[in-house]
């Protein structure tokens, strides 16, 4: 791990060795104590270099020649060539440039110079020692992690331990958690370096117990249904990777197991950090005057507190939220799932709550110059009586004002593709309504990967009210194979499609079909172009013929 001792030693040299060169004539009242020099910076030098152009460390600056001495932003800078993954110490010098400061225009002149050390230079990267994985596996997996090293670079350490632990988890996936990858670096004259990944896979511990710890108030069968990444018990658990543990598998489980224990009337459960121990377990139940031969094992504990059971009590409505609910729809809003008596969850309330806002919503919409309205769900829990009793009400504070969206993970799409298709822009209020049906309208598309709660990640801000909207796409590809066809009149037929998007660069699908039967083989050629004012235009072709849809 790179060490911060550099960045400490510079803002030490900065205010030992600068107020050795500071004049006198130059400081203000302001400057009383004279800790830094006040002046211009003249020349902007390197020491160190070896393989690294000059003007690409300058370019990592913020300082530049004719500004004015500013130690924090020198000290930022510093900082951030330390975390390039060039150098392996980064130091800064302040000294005086012109011996004579009087005749000086426009202050003191100082030189500023960043003392460096580079890391050595890739010139091979073996793994070794894998018999789990081969040399391609390898290679795709830090592909597709963007983690390959590239020869001729510098060793950044930081990097190569990346590549270690890539490694490592793979392994862990693979059902060998204690596997290790050892980085060892022969270096070379000429400040260069090779590094060898010494790959140790490890046993093979299965799961081959998960146990349920402390008070769960739950039978264990109900809780190991919950268990839908760990269950070496379900039926071909090896085949299915249920017997492998991955702390991102473990943790996935846990959540599961919480959310349950929430919505089934223990909102106060808690589920702790799983414990895991290798164990001696014999490798399958056979007859018992067979020889069962034991193996190691992992044994998960999980610590699980259940608390105390609540019910709902009476739901509790404003009058004013009421009135509205009735406006919108005639009849009792109350949903059976929190009606008096029934286990207490979390689901279940914001089901309600989000089954509402929907309602008002889209009663706004129809109505023009209607308000918008965001309600909230407020529970509050009687320990004695064990009744929970849940109070909605209108949220007091105005919307919030969406201040940027941003889009990650499209590499073939561009943004403004992608803002068509979701009526929300910055200035606007924020509707995750809209967002959500525009997520939808992205995934009819065949070119995304379904969407995820987590791949949408809202930031608000209380003080100006305003939110950051990030998007996480997973795309599938700029072009897709399509199969088509059936039993027809005169026979069978297939049909095969195949589009392609932004093949031009304009946002464009050019489509093929050819579809294939005992007495046809028709060519269908088209391109469809999303035209001004939202329209699409089709071009077909051998018939030629032309439409324009309204999106």
């Amino acid at each position: 791990m790179r060490s911060c001792a550099p960045i400490a030693v510079s803002l030490l040299v900065l205010l030992i060795v600068a107020p050795a060169f500071a004049s006198p004539q130059t400081r203000d009242s302001g400057d009383a104590n004279g800790l830094l020099p006040h002046g211009v910076i003249g020349e902007i030098q390197f020491a160190g270099l070896h393989r690294i152009p000059a003007e690409a460390a300058k370019s990592r600056l913020s300082v530049h020649p004719g500004e004015e001495f500013d130690s924090a932003r020198i000290a930022a800078d510093v900082r951030a060539l330390s975390g390039v993954g060039w150098f392996a110490d980064v130091t800064a010098k302040v000294k005086e440039s012109n011996p004579n400061p009087e005749s000086a225009v426009g202050g003191q002149r100082l030189q500023l110079q960043f003392h460096v050390t580079e890391y050595p230079f890739l010139i091979a990267v073996a793994f070794t020692g894998s018999t789990i994985l081969s040399q391609q596996q390898i290679k795709k997996l830090l592909d597709d992690k963007k983690l390959s090293p590239q020869m001729g670079a510098p060793a950044d350490p930081v990097r190569l331990h990346r590549v270690a632990l890539a490694i490592q988890s793979e392994l862990a996936i693979a059902g060998h958690p204690e596997a290790q990858a050892l980085i060892k670096q022969e270096k070379l004259p000429g400040q260069r370096v090779k590094v060898e990944f010494q790959i140790r896979d490890g046993p093979r511990l299965p799961v081959v117990r998960v146990n349920f710890l402390g008070h769960p108030d739950v039978s264990d069968k109900l809780l190991r249904k919950q268990m839908r990444q760990l269950s070496p018990d379900a039926w071909f658990s090896g085949l299915r990777n249920r017997n492998v543990y991955t702390q991102e598998k473990c943790e996935e489980d846990r959540v599961n197991l919480l959310t349950y224990l929430q919505n089934h009337g223990f909102p106060q459960a808690r589920v702790g950090a799983p414990k895991v121990a290798v164990v001696n377990a014999f490798s399958s139940p056979t007859a018992r005057w067979h020889y069962r031969p034991v193996q190691p094992g992992l044994n998960v504990g999980l610590p699980v507190e259940a608390g105390s059971f609540y019910t709902f009590g009476p739901t509790q409505i404003s009058v004013p939220l009421r009135q509205q609910l009735n406006m919108a729809k005639k009849g009792d809003p109350i949903s059976t799932d929190v009606a008096p008596g029934r286990p207490f969850s979390e689901h279940a309330v914001e089901s309600l709550r989000r089954d509402w806002e929907i309602r008002l919503h889209r009663n706004a919409k129809r109505q023009k110059g209607g308000a918008d309205y965001r309600l909230r769900a407020s529970p509050t829990f009687d320990s004695a009586a064990h009744i929970a009793s849940v109070k909605f009400d209108f949220e007091p504070m105005p919307p919030y004002t969406v201040r940027r969206i941003e889009f990650r993970g499209n590499q073939r799409f561009p943004d403004r593709y992608l803002r068509w298709r979701i009526p929300v822009s910055e200035g606007q209020p924020l509707d995750e309504y809209a967002i959500e049906a525009g997520l939808a309208r992205l995934a009819r598309t065949g070119y995304f990967q379904p969407f995820k709660k987590d791949d949408v990640q809202i930031e608000t801000h209380e003080a100006g009210r305003t939110a950051d909207v990030t998007i996480h796409l997973r795309e599938k590809g700029k072009q897709r194979i399509t199969f088509s066809g059936g039993r027809q009149q005169f026979g069978s037929t297939l049909g095969l499609a195949y589009t392609v998007f932004n093949l031009l660069g304009l946002d464009e699908f050019l489509s093929t079909q050819i579809d294939g039967g005992p007495e046809s083989l028709q060519l269908a050629i088209g391109l469809a172009k999303e035209g001004f004012l939202a329209r699409e235009v089709r071009l077909h072709s051998p018939s030629l013929t032309r439409s324009f849809v309204r999106v």
